[in-house]
């Protein structure tokens, strides 16, 4: 082989093109009786209920097509966080959710160091959860290496964290029922 790193660019780059990015998505049946403007005001409390400021998190909120979308984060661990977008939309008697637009983004600086924590980018769910940056530092093979070793130690908190956002929202909406025909 005439141009061993050049065919080895070639192959990252087309396997990064098929992954899968991280995403979630339910349909969430509630009852026959809750209307899509209860499910989007239910929706838009548990906005309000998970993030600092609500306002600055949602979107957009569209009572037209009862949608919610709105832009959140979590911290993971002490010098990155995890974002993402969540969209919720309602119709009589149920909703979807939809967490996507997964990304890593590095903050602050290297312990002891003035270099910046290093962002990963849009993530997917699967063993190559980020695409290497490549550096002069680093061979493609030590890159590649190094992100597998990342991911693998990576993916399950991230499924864990995106799995609690879900299962708090699923709980939140299913509330809705029993809350809203409440006369106090």
């Amino acid at each position: 082989m005439r141009y061993p790193i050049a065919t080895l660019a070639v192959v990252l780059s087309l396997t990064s093109i098929a992954q899968k990015p991280y995403e979630r998505s339910k349909v969430v049946e509630i009852d026959t009786v809750t209307t899509a403007d209860v499910l989007r005001a239910k929706a838009r409390k548990w906005f309000v209920d998970t993030f600092k400021d609500a306002n600055e998190v949602i979107q957009m909120d569209d009572a037209a097509t009862n949608t919610i979308i709105g832009k959140g984060w979590t911290e993971f661990g002490d010098y990155a966080g995890i974002h993402y977008t969540i969209a919720v939309e309602c119709k009589h008697g149920r909703f979807r959710y939809r967490i996507y637009d997964v990304h890593h983004k590095g903050r602050g600086f290297v312990p002891g160091t003035t270099v910046p924590v290093p962002s990963l980018g849009s993530l997917a769910d699967d063993e190559r959860c980020y695409t290497p940056q490549q550096t002069g530092l680093q061979s493609p093979a030590g890159a590649e290496r190094k992100m597998l070793k990342t991911c693998e130690g990576m993916r399950p908190e991230v499924d864990k964290r995106l799995d609690h956002i879900a299962a708090s929202l699923e709980s939140a909406m299913e509330t809705a029922a029993a809350s809203s025909s409440d006369d106090w």
